[in-house]
């Protein structure tokens, strides 16, 4: 909403509350149908936070949503996009929380202004332009989080991909699992330190488990081989001792 804008809005969310909450949260609890991803309690006292949060910005009788009165509102609403997300609800899904409440406020506003035709046309779009606003933040604010929630999987399964494991004495296992490109050989990096960790004898063998490679193939598969090399000669002692043969 780009344009701010006086309304009898506030008032009338002022004036409904008794009746609009109750209304709305029986609304929220019919479309749930029993879901029980969350429960009736937590459904109904987020309804209630967002209402009196959005009666207590509209009391600047100016509904844009980029004014700072609204950043409370906006903030609670990605904390429940941020929820919604983890609790496995879709966006849709997630966006039905706030236009639920278009038809109990409908509602109220025809019952306050059934005697003005223009005010009770006015006010019904500006109360939908009000409600589609917050539905689309929500929607972006849901997109936001579930991209987080996705790199931090692809960031722990890449942890996955590169372990070091000890199979038993003489033996240690450094499996490449996955597509082998620059990030995966960058994970190599590490190797070293989880080497001295994990395995004292340099008497080791590689078994490397690749499914897929990229173009750079060639470049990351001289790439790893240094960084076994520099592995095994940092765990090989006394200086006698010679790192034992790398499987290619």
């Amino acid at each position: 909403m780009a344009k701010a804008r006086s309304s009898r809005l506030p008032q009338i969310l002022d004036d409904g509350a008794g009746d609009l909450l109750p209304k709305w949260t029986k609304e929220l609890k019919a479309r749930s149908g029993g879901d029980k991803r969350i429960s009736d309690s937590e459904l109904a006292a987020q309804a209630k936070e967002f209402f009196e949060l959005l009666r207590s910005a509209a009391k600047s009788e100016e509904l844009d949503i980029d004014g700072k009165e609204w950043r409370p509102l906006l903030e609670f609403l990605e904390g429940i996009s941020r929820s919604r997300v983890t609790q496995g609800f879709s966006s849709d899904e997630t966006a039905t929380f706030l236009f639920t409440l278009k038809r109990p406020l409908f509602e109220k506003i025809r019952e306050e202004l059934k005697s003005d035709a223009s005010a009770l046309a006015e006010e019904t779009w500006n109360a939908t332009e009000l409600i589609d606003s917050l539905g689309l933040y929500t929607v972006k604010a849901y997109q936001k989080s579930r991209e987080d929630v996705i790199n931090r999987q692809q960031m722990e399964l890449l942890e996955l991909s590169t372990p070091v494991v000890k199979l038993w004495e003489g033996v240690l296992a450094l499996p490449m699992i996955g597509t082998l490109d620059s990030g995966a050989i960058s994970k190599s990096c590490g190797w070293p330190r989880q080497l001295q960790a994990a395995f004292r004898s340099p008497s080791t063998n590689t078994m490397p488990s690749i499914r897929s490679c990229n173009l750079s193939l060639p470049f990351n598969f001289l790439q790893r081989d240094s960084a076994l090399r520099a592995s095994l000669n940092a765990i090989a002692s006394p200086a006698s001792r010679e790192p034992g043969p790398l499987v290619r």
